[in-house]
């Protein structure tokens, strides 16, 4: 009898959610330009962990995002974590008119990296003890 995969399903979901709080916790603590003493209001509910279908029905890849579906709930996400992003300050009017020539450079802050480097030894622990427990359980032991 072999193992199932249900113990590694559940492992990546615990070790995604372990990276999820973690970059929510950065976000959060991040001062910026109009309130130094306070992060994002609108990340931190957007980040969100989830599992999806590998290449195969064996393989499962967990992932961690931001801003929400389509970025519709916190735009600025893409902004923080793409390298080189620019934006219209006070763009207003339809698109490709005067008020759309002002465009910034974002400063980059990529918040979903530093989580995954501060929390990933703890995701892999998380994972470990969570898959171990499930396929011992599967394989009889309690």
């Amino acid at each position: 009898m072999g193992i199932s995969i249900q113990g590694d399903r559940m492992g990546l979901r615990a070790a995604a959610g372990v990276i999820a709080r973690k970059a929510k916790e950065i976000v959060r603590a991040r001062p910026n330009s109009t309130r130094p003493y306070i992060g994002s209001k609108k990340i931190p509910p957007s980040i969100q962990s989830y599992l999806t279908a590998g290449f195969s029905e064996a393989r499962t890849i967990a992932y961690v995002s931001a801003g929400g579906p389509g970025g519709q709930q916190a735009p600025n996400a893409y902004m923080f974590e793409t390298k080189g992003a620019r934006h219209p300050l006070f763009a207003h009017g339809p698109p490709g008119t005067d008020g759309w020539l002002n465009w910034y450079d974002q400063p980059f802050f990529p918040f979903l990296e530093e989580a995954a480097e501060q929390a990933g030894q703890d995701a892999c622990e998380r994972y470990a003890d969570i898959a171990i427990q499930v396929w011992a359980r599967e394989s009889g032991y309690r």
